[in-house]
């Protein structure tokens, strides 16, 4: 049998000194309002197994600091097990009978824990309103700068590997196919990069260095900070207990444009986004329809799904309402052939050609003006932004002044 201690240090005697075995379970790197911390299911598992006689904490916020928690675990789980429980500085002893006030120091425990909470909120809201990274980690491709761990600055190796995802998808391949190349090709993933650059892994490791997948790679095509934004309150937890993370809608993000180098230039990640958004899923026999993904049903808007038969020729493979074919009474009853929808493009495009061999200086200087008025929102945009990031530095100054005057 042995007792454990929560202690941080604890005196060292003899052995022929101690009746019983002190061991001791690491406590650091966990807060200990947490109950998965490695050290206290290793505990818990010792006393499952009836290896366990009495636990010993130098007070009750080192059990923990969930008052509904640390309750189950003295007044249920331990006397259950035969365990004699002691916390030193507190002087609750489980084989005593006066410990009627330990529910509302566990109660009084977790309010510190809330009021932190609370605070490091208050801390990370006001840094993100101000335009800092307020994420530990930089995306893949960027690390931090070693003179300024606020500054983000590209990582060139793999930067390179991020524009490669981007020209890929530009030339028609999938996520899943750029995956699967990447895979081929043996590029590191990014967490056992982080890995060799000296980081800590920041998921679960995968199978082998080289296994890139599918949702990596999208969230890479998606992530707008390599336009060189900083993208903040992307998501949320519910409260200091609840750690699952929740997503906000692009909206209700804040994002600051131009606070570091851009990977990725507009213009290509504005097609890339398009490619994204008319998503293309191969068929069961492995095609693509040139179409798939772009067209939409003129009575409700829902996306027209690829249908075929595998007897069908070419000329009978159509594109219904994915509306109706889900839910015959939300749409009618209409399709649209594939070799139609072809032949229709390619009659507009005609068009266009004519018109532009007919009127070419029209036509250039349409296009011209199109592109000035384009460039004057593009300058009206980013004057707007300059005064929003003046505005913000001035009062970014103000506020380090005040603090200087309080401090003097």
């Amino acid at each position: 049998m042995c007792a454990y201690s929560v202690f941080n240090t604890f005196p060292v005697y003899p052995l022929s000194a101690k009746p019983l075995i002190l061991l001791a379970f690491c406590r650091y790197r966990y807060h200990t309002s947490l109950f998965n911390r490695a050290g206290f299911q290793s505990m818990i598992a010792d006393v499952e197994a009836g290896k366990v006689k009495q636990v010993i904490v130098k007070d009750m916020s080192r059990l923990g600091r969930d008052y509904l928690q640390v309750g189950m675990y003295t007044e249920i789980f331990f006397p259950e097990h035969d365990v004699h429980f002691i916390a030193v500085n507190d002087g609750v002893d489980s084989n005593q009978e006066d410990n009627e006030f330990t529910p509302f120091r566990n109660i009084i425990n977790e309010w510190y824990a809330k009021d932190t909470s609370k605070k490091i909120r208050a801390v990370k809201r006001s840094k993100g309103m101000a335009g800092e990274h307020i994420g530990s980690h930089p995306p893949y491709g960027y690390m931090k700068n070693p003179e300024n761990k606020k500054e983000w600055i590209i990582d060139e190796e793999a930067a390179e590997v991020v524009r490669e995802i981007f020209r890929l998808c530009v030339g028609g391949y999938g996520p899943t196919q750029i995956a699967n190349i990447l895979t081929e090709r043996k590029i590191l993933c990014p967490t056992y990069y982080a890995l060799e650059k000296g980081e800590k892994p920041r998921t679960v490791l995968p199978a082998h260095k080289y296994a890139w997948n599918s949702p990596v790679v999208a969230m890479i095509l998606e992530r707008v900070d390599y336009l060189g934004h900083t993208v903040n309150f992307k998501t949320h937890n519910k409260s200091y207990k609840c750690h699952k993370k929740i997503k906000h809608t692009p909206d209700q993000w804040k994002v600051f444009e131009g606070t570091h180098e851009a990977i990725i230039d507009k213009e290509t990640f504005e097609i890339v986004q398009k490619i994204r958004a008319g998503k293309r899923r191969p068929t069961r026999m492995g095609e693509m329809p040139m179409f798939s993904g772009l067209l939409y049903c003129a009575d409700c808007g829902s996306k027209l799904s690829f249908s075929r038969r595998a007897e069908d020729p070419p000329e009978k493979h159509n594109f219904i309402c994915a509306n109706y074919r889900s839910n015959t009474s939300k749409c009618t009853m209409h399709y649209i052939r594939n070799v139609v929808v072809e032949r229709i493009v390619l009659e507009n495009l005609k068009e266009v050609i004519q018109y532009v061999s007919n009127y070419e200086d029209e036509f250039v200087r349409m296009i011209m003006d199109s592109d000035m008025r384009q460039r004057n929102r593009e300058l009206s945009q980013k004057k707007k932004r300059l005064a929003e990031a003046q505005k913000r530095m001035k009062s970014r100054a103000s506020s380090n002044r005040k603090k200087r005057k309080a401090w003097m």
